[in-house]
């Protein structure tokens, strides 16, 4: 072979161990490219060229858990001629080596900082993100998940690569945690962002997507019909007082211009009011097309049809019923308050959707998720408000 022949020039030494390592690494044999790229190294070569073998090197020995060999790679390699690029990644791979290699994570943290920090790596600045994420990940994962939704919101980020790792490994956080609302909304955004390229864990990404989304089915369902039964022992004032507030909501909701490269915003700890009938789209907006057949599409903003001098002369007294906004409002309320149960029948029909969500939640946490406490939590619950149901054998 060439590399056995005495007759060839040691100038071509270099290239000719890193095409064999080239070949090597094709054929995923990482320890053989190893001993070919430090055979390399022995021979005369450009500092650029020495920089890219060490970078190399420190790849393939981190690969192999060797990290302390891998940092004295990535030192050597850095002290080359490189591009930023190249000096970003190489920083970046130290740090994970600091962390990874049972190190010190502190000088680890602090050199992805730094990164974060330097405008010079401006368009790397998810990158870092994630990454330090991930180490602070293993201690403390609220810090973690706050790294992770800095990087997902930064307007400087154009990889949608890695805002997809960035919610697939926030939507494992919340996992870990059963946060399951959270994550499901977290892997619905991984899998649209992280498709084309098909991220590495897609195939997980979606099967949880799959699985949570019945969870979430069936906690929406026991919270919707709890809040219905709730709401229908208030007075009729009270009711509509909740449904004009619902409204109000609406009305900042739809006004709000979201981030369309986020796509999920809401990622922090769930609102309460999330939990309220009335704060179901579906039931606000039903009421906006009852009104829209009968008045046209309307601008929403406040008194739509009354123009500015008529504004300015309108009576303080006016009551808002007799605005055409009142109307809209008043149209909105009515369809609202009609979902609430009023007779026994209506009144059983809530409890008996309540009681089969309870159900088959318990079954969804046991035999998807294999979450055994959650799954006891809701059969007991089950079991104390509807001791007569008729799942109690199988809950059992």
């Amino acid at each position: 072979t060439l590399e056995k022949d005495p007759n060839l020039p040691k100038k071509y030494k270099p290239a000719l161990y890193l095409a064999k390592a080239q070949l090597e690494l094709e054929q995923q044999n990482g320890s053989d490219a190893i001993v070919s790229l430090e055979k390399s190294l022995k021979y005369s070569m450009s500092k650029l060229q020495r920089s890219r073998v060490n970078f190399a090197l420190g790849q393939l020995y981190a690969q192999q858990g060797d990290f302390s060999t891998s940092t004295a790679r990535f030192k050597k390699s850095i002290s080359g001629k490189t591009n930023p690029d190249m000096d970003f990644y190489t920083k970046l791979f130290m740090a994970q080596n600091a962390a990874q290699g049972g190190g010190d994570k502190s000088f680890a943290k602090h050199q992805l900082q730094k990164l974060v920090n330097d405008p010079k790596y401006t368009k790397f600045k998810s990158l870092a993100l994630n990454t330090l994420a991930g180490i602070e990940a293993m201690d403390d994962v609220p810090e973690a998940i706050r790294l992770l939704n800095k990087s997902i919101t930064n307007p400087e980020n154009k990889d949608v690569t890695v805002k997809a790792k960035a919610f697939a490994e926030l939507g494992r956080l919340y996992y870990q945690q059963t946060e399951y609302e959270q994550a499901k909304m977290a892997y619905d955004s991984a899998s649209y962002f992280g498709t084309t390229p098909p991220l590495d864990n897609i195939d997980l990404v979606n099967t949880r997507k799959t699985v949570l989304t019945e969870v979430v089915k069936y906690r929406r369902i026991i919270r919707e019909q709890d809040s219905l039964l709730d709401l229908s022992k208030k007075s009729e004032k009270e009711q509509k007082a909740a449904a004009k507030k619902a409204l109000e909501r609406q009305k900042k909701l739809q006004n709000a211009q979201p981030d369309q490269n986020t796509k999920v915003v809401a990622l922090q700890a769930g609102n309460s009011k999330s939990n309220w009938y009335f704060y179901n789209n579906s039931i606000i907006q039903k009421g906006s097309q009852e009104f829209e057949q009968k008045w046209g599409k309307r601008k929403l903003e406040d008194n739509w049809r009354r123009s500015a001098s008529t504004m300015a002369a309108a009576s303080e007294s006016e009551s808002e019923d007799d605005t055409e906004d009142g109307k809209t409002n008043a149209g909105d309320i009515a369809t609202m308050l009609k979902a609430l149960p009023k007779t026994p029948a209506q009144l059983d029909a809530c409890l008996a959707k309540i009681s089969e969500a309870y159900y088959n939640l318990g079954l969804t946490y046991y035999s998807q998720l294999e979450d055994y406490p959650n799954a006891i939590q809701s059969f007991d619950t089950l079991l104390s408000r509807f001791p007569n149901t008729p799942n109690k054998k199988q809950t059992y």
